[in-house]
């Protein structure tokens, strides 16, 4: 099994240069903001993430942080190992290219069928805006 390699970088750094943005509850805010950060590699796999150092950083008690690290580990985005700490999951090569070749699957086969079925108007209007929404993203580098 092949093995992706990245810069980590530290917590604060990257928690310091986001933040919370106050929509929700604040295990909400936290669990947004670490997945965002997972997602876009900000934290990539096998950094670790410490509850006391977040919490630090953020501004809040350890509990919403321990809180949002629970959802993530049940997401597998984070891994808890008891009396050790809590890491960003590794991601292997392999599962990386078996998760883009399923996703390439699906997307070729809605298109087939949506040119076999044939697109209605509102559809076609609906379908440029999401492309639109796409391109907007590229540009601006949110590939959330």
């Amino acid at each position: 099994m092949q093995k992706l390699t990245f810069n980590i970088r530290p917590l604060a750094e990257v928690l310091g240069a986001n933040g919370l943005r106050g929509q929700g509850s604040l295990v909400d805010q936290i669990y947004g903001l670490l997945r965002k950060l997972i997602v876009n590699l900000s934290l990539p796999p096998e950094s670790a993430l410490v509850e006391q150092e977040v919490a630090t950083v953020l501004k809040v008690s350890k509990t919403p942080v321990r809180e949002a690290l629970i959802r993530l580990s049940r997401e597998g985005l984070v891994q808890v190992v008891p009396k050790s700490g809590s890491y960003v999951t590794a991601v292997s090569l392999d599962r990386y290219l078996e998760a883009c070749f399923v996703r390439t699957q699906l997307e070729v086969g809605c298109v087939k069928r949506l040119a076999v079925q044939g697109v209605g108007r509102a559809d076609q209007v609906r379908l440029k805006a999401i492309l639109k929404e796409q391109e907007e993203a590229l540009e601006q580098n949110n590939d959330v």
